[in-house]
């Protein structure tokens, strides 16, 4: 029995003996990696520092530092192992300075050792994840009327490297042509501006997309923006100069009459009213917008008593469209004419005291030329008007008057009617009346008669010459008194002018039974008539 503990004791010894020979347990006494910025497929060496294990190798077990597996181990020395870990893309960042924890394990057959102090250094960032576009977002208002429009494209963290060329316009209607103008602010940021040239007098739409080819895009640790299209928002686009189109639905006014004048636009409009509407000879009225909000109207009224044969109606420049727009320049109406001038006539005669076969040339003077005057727009009294017709100066026209015969009237007119009109088609405001023009065209007559028609020796007889009408002064005496068988002294006029006398004396020594006395022809009454005989 004691030889079997002693081999058994023997054996045990040897065992012993064995292990202290061929086994020791790994001592860690550090692990470090270098202090540099690490990223995205960088390869990274630590140094795991042991106590001597000059009599053995040791295995590198699970081993992980900052969740990044370590592998590859080599041994450098006695001391000294090496194991490198790669950063994968979606791993941990640590930012610099942190602590970044760490787990290695070091073993021999039996025996293992693990290190698990965290590394911590000032310049050791771990950034294992690619930048993302987060958003892409209009800066300015929308719609808009600018020049330019800033997009904000907003990146998970700052980077570098943008540019121009990273960005393709996606663009509609008019703003097809639209450019880039830059990418700002440059440098390391997580805010960039895009700045967009709109095109001008064009509507349409307006946004940016980030395209897929992006290498050039780099966070500081120089991990590249995450592949991928990202669109952004879109800008609604007018910078397109609303225009007005000025209409009237009459062109040629005249007395009494107004114009609708009718704006219509390309586009609703903002504060457009009477104001930003000039006028020629005239003035409008309320400019309201009607049911139609393209199209506004308000009332044209002329100025009275005026001739103009070139006006315009102008919209003026002070009102926009919806977003802001004003229009490039004014507009005008066509051209419009005014005559707001009544016509008028004078009426005029070549002869105011019409006697016994006279007539009289009457004239028609009119401010303008008249349309549709003729002898029915012309009234005569105690007369009768010929064809009135235009001699060579339009504004004059003329007829012959001819007076009612056997009439006597001091008073009379002709009158030029108000049924004519000048050629816009104003009617004149009354008609017109010659001055007064007087007619006599009653012959006058005489009666003779004596104081006695049977005469004596030594009687005298007074003649008497009763007039129809008052006779011319000096026009009748004993020169247009023939007798017979006598003589008649002075013929003068009494007190009544239609009655003159004289006296007739008989020839002396003489008989005859068939005798008169005559008032001749000669003599006039005071229009200038002539007896018949």
């Amino acid at each position: 029995m004691s030889t079997k503990r002693a081999v058994f004791g023997a054996c045990v010894v040897l065992l012993l003996v064995g292990l202290g020979a061929s086994a020791a347990q790994p001592v860690i006494t550090g692990v470090s990696i270098p202090n540099v910025a690490m990223k995205i497929g960088d390869t990274v060496t630590a140094i795991i520092s042991v106590q001597s294990d000059s009599l053995t190798t040791y295995d590198l077990n699970t081993s992980a530092i900052g969740g990044y597996a370590l592998s590859n181990r080599i041994k450098l020395d006695s001391t000294t192992y090496t194991a490198q870990f790669t950063v994968t893309s979606g791993g941990t960042d640590y930012a610099a300075g942190a602590d970044i924890p760490t787990s290695v394990t070091l073993a021999d057959d039996i025996l293992i050792d693990t290190w698990s102090t965290a590394i911590s250094q000032a310049g050791d960032p771990i950034d294992a994840n690619r930048p993302t576009v987060t958003s892409i977002i209009r800066d300015d208002l929308n719609p808009t009327k600018e020049a330019q429009v800033s997009i904000q494209v907003d990146f998970s963290e700052s980077v570098t490297g943008v540019a121009v060329s990273n960005f393709s316009i996606d663009a509609s209607g008019g703003q097809t042509t639209a450019s880039i103008a830059s990418a700002g602010p440059g440098g390391l940021s997580a805010v960039w501006l895009v700045v967009l040239n709109t095109v001008d007098d064009a509507t349409g739409t307006l946004s940016i997309d980030l395209d897929s080819n992006l290498s050039n895009i780099t966070d500081n640790a120089g991990n590249a923006l995450l592949v991928g299209s990202t669109a952004g928002e879109v800008y609604d686009v007018d910078r397109l100069d609303p225009t007005v189109s000025v209409t009237m639905s009459d062109y040629a006014l005249i007395v009494g009459e107004t114009a609708l004048v009718t704006f219509t636009f390309s586009e609703a409009v903002l504060n457009f009213d009477a104001t930003d509407v000039s006028v020629e000879n005239g003035g409008i009225g309320a400019v309201t917008v009607t049911g139609n909000p393209l199209v506004y109207t308000g009332t044209f009224t002329p100025t009275d008593d005026l001739e103009d044969a070139t006006n315009v109606i102008t919209a003026g420049v002070a009102w926009t469209d919806a977003i802001g727009n004003p229009p490039a320049a004014a507009s005008s109406s066509p051209n419009y004419t005014i005559d707001t001038k009544e016509p008028v006539v004078v009426v005029t005669m070549s002869d105011y005291a019409l006697i016994v076969g006279e007539t009289a040339l009457v004239t028609f003077t009119f401010t303008e030329a008249p349309t549709g005057f003729d002898a029915t727009d012309v009234s005569v009294q105690n007369g009768g008007m010929g064809a009135v017709t235009v001699t060579g100066n339009p504004l004059v026209y003329t007829g012959t008057f001819t007076p009612t015969d056997d009439v006597e009237d001091a008073t009379n007119v002709i009158t030029a009617g108000a049924a004519w009109t000048d050629a816009a088609g104003n009617a004149p405001l009354a008609g017109d009346d010659s001055p007064n023009y007087a007619i006599d065209t009653t012959e006058p007559t005489v009666v003779v008669t004596m104081s006695d028609d049977a005469l004596i020796v030594g009687e005298t007889a007074l003649v008497t010459f009763t007039f129809t009408d008052i006779v011319g002064v000096l026009n009748f005496d004993e020169t247009d008194v023939s007798v017979e068988n006598g003589s008649i002294g002075a013929v003068t006029v009494t007190g009544n002018p239609l009655v003159y006398t004289g006296t007739f004396t008989p020839t002396d020594d003489l008989e005859d039974a068939v005798n008169v006395i005559s008032a001749g022809v000669a003599w006039t009454d005071d229009a200038g008539n002539a007896p018949l005989a």
